[in-house]
């Protein structure tokens, strides 16, 4: 949720942007007009790399910047246009030394040391992030922005009382940053302020918060106010977790309408369509027919006046009928579902997710069958997963959540990552161990063992950033203990 790459964008100070005229031309274009310059000069190789950069060709540019930071490299302009190329290009190691390299040739810029801090923290070095922005603060105290970040450093840090009043410091400045208000409302919720996180929340559809895409219709927003003979249209948002997790405040929605039409993504659909969540269940593909009022998902907790009271609902909230095809097995194992990688586009699956390798531990206690719960096995993981003779790959038979529902019910406990396979589990009320990484996902709140959200569902925490073997050696343990027991 942060904005590193605009923010990080070189500065007029360091020179003038000469190359501007040229964004959006295509490449080719913008470096016709330099063939007669010669390309060894800093001037030149400054317009073409800052005309390559703005035309989104992110490696290009950084070729040619680097060329002008090797004849100048006491350039402060031209290491910044490299280290800003090098954060679009998604390489925070070597934009991490560039404005390192700023900082040292001027110390007292208040927007090389912001660039720093952005750099820091995208490379996952909170620590030293939070310093460089305290030192832009010092050196600059009426930018919102350093606040805004140093906000978004604390909490990956888990400093949330700290974060919160970064996130205060920044909208004192700026009290229209959507960004802002997005970041302060997980904030609220990781804390368990969920009234006033979920009504912080709302700011995701601002131009600058966006996290999904916002609908438009000529009916009016629902306020939670009861509409005894209207249709209410609930549209989906995010992601499967996000709709599983919040599909069941839609049976209190429904004791205020009429009728509710549900969308959902089309995986979906038959899982909640057969657990009665909605009248009439669609996938996001269709238009809805017609209604009277409508609310995205995510909103219903704020309109709903959800809090800690009231968000356990009845659980299970999702049913499927067990499938009777799985794979026979003795009737004294235990069987268990296991999930050990989530969806790989998800901006944070590399801190969350793991190697099948890194579980061999909890695969290889005795007196167990594992089932595999993962739709897709991940290309990596496809060569060592033979190497795991109890381990039963289901992947074929997993066509959709119902279908993986109707597995998971004959389970006697799932294992997953933090994952829609955790949700889907904590959702129907199986007995549920979910890995937590470091930093958790707003939902998993800190410290605690266990979820609100889940009574079934017990929490295994990594202590430190990418260090899962405690927690997967504390699983393995108690799984051991379970199936002498």
């Amino acid at each position: 949720m942060g904005d590193v790459a605009s923010a990080s964008a070189p500065d007029n100070r360091f020179g003038s942007d000469s190359a501007g005229h040229l964004a959006g031309r295509d490449d080719e274009v913008v470096r016709r007009p330099l063939q007669a310059s010669a390309l060894d000069t800093v001037s030149a190789l400054l317009v073409l790399g800052t005309a390559l950069y703005q035309n989104g060709k992110f490696e290009e540019s950084a070729s040619c910047l680097r060329r002008a930071a090797e004849l100048q490299p006491k350039s402060v302009g031209a290491l910044s246009r490299l280290g800003s190329a090098y954060m679009a290009c998604l390489d925070y190691a070597r934009a991490t030394v560039c404005f390192t390299r700023c900082v040292e040739l001027d110390p007292g810029c208040a927007q090389a040391h912001y660039w720093l801090g952005n750099a820091c923290r995208e490379n996952r070095e909170h620590e030293r992030a939070i310093l460089h922005y305290q030192q832009a603060l010092k050196l600059d105290p009426g930018n919102y922005l350093p606040w805004k970040n140093l906000g978004a450093s604390l909490r990956e840090l888990n400093q949330l009382e700290q974060a919160l009043a970064a996130y205060d410091h920044a909208l004192a400045l700026h009290p229209k940053s959507e960004l802002t208000r997005c970041c302060r409302a997980v904030a609220l919720l990781v804390a368990g302020r969920l009234e006033e996180g979920f009504s912080e929340y709302e700011w995701r559809w601002g131009r600058d918060g966006q996290i999904a895409p916002s609908r438009s219709y000529p009916q009016p927003v629902w306020n939670g106010d009861p509409l005894p003979e209207k249709t209410l249209f609930i549209h989906a948002e995010q992601g499967y977790g996000d709709m599983i997790q919040f599909v069941r405040f839609v049976r209190e929605a429904r004791r205020r309408v009429a009728r509710v039409i549900l969308e959902c993504q089309a995986p979906l659909q038959s899982l909640f369509a057969g657990s009665d969540c909605a009248d009439l269940v669609i996938p996001v593909d269709e238009p809805p027919p017609p209604f009277d009022a409508y609310i995205p998902i995510m909103s219903l907790p704020k309109v709903l006046g959800i809090n800690w009271a009231t968000v356990s609902t009845d659980i299970p909230y999702l049913a499927a009928p067990p499938d009777g095809n799985l794979p026979a097995v003795p009737p004294e194992y235990l069987k268990v579902g296991v999930a050990w990688a989530g969806n790989p586009k998800h901006d944070k699956d590399a801190l969350r997710s793991m190697r099948l390798e890194e579980v061999a531990p909890v695969l290889q206690c005795p007196g167990i069958t594992f089932f595999s719960l993962q739709a897709m096995i991940p290309a990596r993981d496809q060569s060592c997963i033979g190497s795991f003779p109890n381990l039963i790959d289901l992947s074929a038979v997993l066509t959709d959540f119902k279908s993986t529902a109707s597995i998971m019910q004959q389970m006697d406990l799932v294992i997953s990552v933090d994952t829609a396979v955790a949700h889907l589990a904590g959702a129907l009320g199986k007995p549920v161990w979910t890995f937590i990484q470091h930093t958790p996902d707003w939902r998993w709140l800190l410290d605690r063992p266990t979820t609100p959200w889940y009574p079934t569902m017990r929490l295994f925490r990594q202590q430190h950033e990418a260090e899962w073997q405690p927690a997967i050696s504390r699983v393995a343990a108690e799984l051991n203990h379970l199936s002498e027991s």
